[in-house]
């Protein structure tokens, strides 16, 4: 997630100056068909096409190359389980709430507001993942708690 957080927010204020009708178009079928999903699978693919339509978005072949091995990431079986346990169906409402920010940002051309929307959605996964974690969802499976402060590692 820091990583997301790094780079994620940067590409939307990018797409908010760069992208054309085509990347518009596939932003908004993104949202529109994560926000028709009932299945938690269909919905995952349709989050990750939109973030993916964001950073074709910002037409920079570098930061689209990074973006991709966070997806990579992203994609492992792993944070599926942990999607899975925490990703209920207010969580789902919220994310394309948010998603529907974004792109309304993005497409109003206004990089800050693309920017800080995108922030603050990564922030609410953030929250999500952090409270999994608590319940124990860990990547494992297995009951795991966060460490007390996020900046230290347990041990």
């Amino acid at each position: 997630m820091e990583a997301r957080l790094a780079l994620e927010p940067q590409l939307a204020g990018l797409a908010a100056t760069k992208a054309r009708a085509e990347h518009l178009a596939a932003i908004e079928q993104a949202v529109r068909r994560g926000a028709e999903t009932a299945d938690l699978q269909s919905w995952g693919r349709w989050d990750a096409a939109f973030h993916r339509a964001v950073a074709q978005a910002a037409q920079n072949p570098l930061l689209l190359g990074l973006f991709d091995q966070l997806q990579a990431c992203r994609a492992r079986a792993e944070w599926g389980r942990l999607r899975a346990n925490a990703a209920t169906e207010a969580i789902r409402r919220r994310s394309v709430a948010e998603h529907r920010r974004i792109l309304e940002a993005i497409a109003g051309r206004d990089p800050a507001e693309a920017h800080a929307a995108m922030w603050e959605h990564l922030q609410s996964i953030t929250a999500m993942v952090r409270e999994a974690l608590r319940a124990g969802h860990g990547w494992s499976g297995a009951a795991a708690a966060p460490p007390e402060d996020p900046e230290r590692p347990a041990a």
